[in-house]
């Protein structure tokens, strides 16, 4: 990997050989590296004027875990402005953790040990969204989605634009409405997209409404709307113009 544009990242990680492991393969690949051993000393490493164009940040630390310390870290970051990746990295390899991370404002997940090969295609898709912070898609990942057949994805392509101005509609009549039972499903529908085409900010919000949904905390799930829709706009934009 030729890391053109060298990026800066946060390595989090209390764990000694794990530590070493990933910053001798980010420092051989020709990134800049530093780390932390817990999530105090990220926050007040990322407190510094230069900030970091990517955070690895493990879960389970002392002192501060993982999920608190990128609770920290978001609430410092001025609205409108491009967010920093954060990209979690532990041992519970599951669906729920995946989601866990995502609700937990995260944006990747990479499991424990760390594998070189999932770190690398991490790295990859990262360094190119930082280089192209207006791409909400993955288009690599998308194209290994569908086995590289450019056919099939396009069939699935033109499904989901036929797909989710519907469902849009639907989600917003429900906020209109009384009746909101159908919401949690519209929102993981919504997901099965975001999957397909990978778009982390996407589905990180998508599941956050499906998670207020299902706790039937209504004005959680409309502020996640809201704050989804014009992602939505975009996510379709980018799909026309694959089209």
């Amino acid at each position: 990997m030729n890391a053109s544009k060298k990026l800066n990242v946060l390595v989090v990680e209390d764990g000694l050989a794990n530590r070493r492991l990933a910053v001798a393969l980010l420092s051989k690949w020709g990134y800049q590296v530093e780390v932390a051993h817990d999530g105090q000393q990220a926050i007040e490493k990322c407190t510094k004027p230069h900030g970091f164009d990517l955070i690895l940040m493990d879960l389970q630390m002392p002192t501060m875990d993982g999920y608190e310390a990128t609770k920290v870290i978001r609430s410092s970051e001025e609205p409108g402005e491009a967010r920093t990746p954060i990209i979690a990295m532990t041992a519970e390899d599951s669906e729920l953790d995946r989601e866990k991370c995502l609700l937990a404002d995260m944006d990747g997940y990479l499991a424990k040990p760390i594998r070189q090969q999932d770190l690398q295609e991490a790295m990859e898709q990262y360094h190119s969204s930082v280089s192209d912070a207006k791409c909400l898609i993955d288009w690599t990942a998308a194209m290994e989605n569908f086995d590289h057949d450019a056919n099939i994805m396009s069939q699935v392509l033109s499904a989901s634009l036929e797909e989710l101005p519907d469902l849009m509609t639907q989600i917003e009549r429900q906020f209109a409405g009384n009746d909101r039972s159908d919401l949690q499903r519209l929102a993981h529908t919504i997901k099965a997209s975001a999957r397909a085409f990978p778009s982390a900010a996407v589905l990180r919000l998508a599941l956050a409404v499906e998670f207020a949904a299902s706790n039937e905390d209504w004005t959680l799930a409309e502020a996640k709307y809201n704050a989804l829709k014009p992602l939505l706009d975009r996510f379709m934009d980018e799909l026309k113009a694959h089209r």
